[in-house]
């Protein structure tokens, strides 16, 4: 079963083996500033792991949370989630993010998209054949935060001018040991990623930048960097 697969997955020790630690730290920095004790949370794109809510219950009281995976890995999150404090107000959807807002959910205080802005790219190139980074992450702000709410994001991204022949090597030892990998182009990096936040798209307010940051050095055999973003929803 594909859910097995994702078990023994997290069964490696993925901070450690696959050199995460200083992502899920920057991760939880981001949460321990904007999470606050009876927050609703969603975490989109949650994977197997369900690293924003698993560090939130445990370090804030009361919340409520739903949790979102549109593949074989929710099966996983649900056993993750179900061993967190305060399971009984947690749910995990089998959803993707643009099928969210057709379950009408109620609106959250923190939404979290954490390593899966490319995954989502490619997921709609695939659905529909284009992807527009400003309205995707419009609508989905809109839809799904309250205002004055927060958005936490952030992804790899491959900085420009590597020359070919390491990237071709980086990326190589990136797929032997993960089993997957993708091009330069398929990542969105920070300025495109504020860039679309900032965007006033259909109608609706741009997102506010709270705070950025990047990681160099995250990994000790690919030149991949890791960005995060905190952006506000304006009030109304």
């Amino acid at each position: 079963m594909e859910s097995a697969k994702f078990d023994q997955f997290n069964d490696q020790s993925y901070a450690k083996q696959y050199k995460a630690d200083r992502v899920y730290a920057l991760l939880e920095k981001f949460l321990a500033k904007y999470v606050h004790d009876g927050a609703r949370i969603m975490e989109v794109g949650c994977g197997a792991t369900v690293p924003a809510l698993s560090y939130c219950a445990r370090h804030f009281t009361n919340l409520s949370a739903d949790v979102y995976e549109p593949s074989g890995m929710a099966d996983s999150a649900r056993r993750v989630v179900a061993g967190l404090p305060g399971a009984e107000k947690f749910a995990v959807h089998q959803l993707a993010a643009h099928e969210i807002s057709q379950t009408n959910p109620v609106k959250c205080d923190i939404l979290v998209l954490n390593r899966m802005l490319h995954e989502w790219r490619l997921f709609e190139l695939k659905r529909v054949g284009t992807f527009n980074l400003p309205e995707a992450l419009s609508y989905i702000a809109h839809h799904l935060l309250n205002p004055g709410g927060i958005l936490v994001m952030g992804d790899f991204s491959i900085p420009d001018g590597i020359p070919q022949e390491q990237l071709e090597r980086e990326m190589d030892a990136l797929l032997r040991r993960i089993g997957h990998t993708h091009p330069p182009h398929d990542y969105i990096t920070l300025p495109q990623a504020q860039a679309a936040l900032e965007t006033s798209v259909g109608g609706r307010s741009p997102l506010e930048t709270v705070e950025t940051e990047l990681l160099t050095a995250v990994e000790q055999d690919t030149s991949r960097v890791y960005w995060m973003i905190a952006s506000r929803l304006r009030q109304s």
